[in-house]
């Protein structure tokens, strides 16, 4: 799967989100939440997959705006020149509010552990990331979170990937 094909399924999950009508059992988005997803890691256009992992904690700082901290784990790839195997991130993410559906698209940056060639020469240094996707109300507190994103290394370096998942989130009260 491309970073294009990625980017284009974030921003369709989007768009179907908002034109989903809202209705009873809508989840506010009033308190902090954690999530924990699963999904899969996408490097260099395709040439490598892997299962990744996230563990996200937000804060609402109005009904439209919310901080994201974020952190992700993925098995490094063989045959990719640049395997992101961890990223910690902060991400300032803007929300349509309103229904049991509530689209979200972000920005941020963070900090990834690379690992080089088939070598397996670790690296450290700092990402860029986009994203976007749909927290959906299934009960009062808890829900589920569909979500995709680009990243790339902040250095200009050859890293890029994606990550597309779902996970189980919980709002506090």
């Amino acid at each position: 799967m491309s970073l294009y094909r990625l980017a284009a399924t974030a921003a369709a999950l989007c768009v179907a989100s908002i034109a989903t009508p809202s209705g009873a059992g809508a989840q506010a988005v009033a308190g902090p939440a954690v999530s924990l997803s699963a999904g899969s890691r996408v490097y260099e256009g395709g040439a490598g997959l892997a299962l990744a992992v996230a563990l996200r904690a937000e804060y609402p700082i109005s009904p439209f705006f919310l901080v994201e901290g974020a952190g992700s784990v993925a098995n490094p790839v063989d045959g990719v020149s640049l395997s992101t195997t961890s990223v910690f991130e902060l991400q300032a993410q803007a929300q349509l509010p309103g229904g049991r559906v509530v689209p979200y698209l972000g920005a941020g940056a963070g900090f990834a552990r690379f690992r080089r060639g088939e070598a397996g020469t670790a690296e450290e240094g700092a990402v860029l990331s986009v994203g976007g996707g749909a927290r959906i109300g299934m009960r009062r507190q808890l829900g589920l979170v569909a979500d995709a994103r680009l990243r790339v290394a902040a250095s200009g370096d050859a890293d890029a990937h994606g990550d597309v998942t779902v996970g189980l989130r919980y709002r506090f009260r």
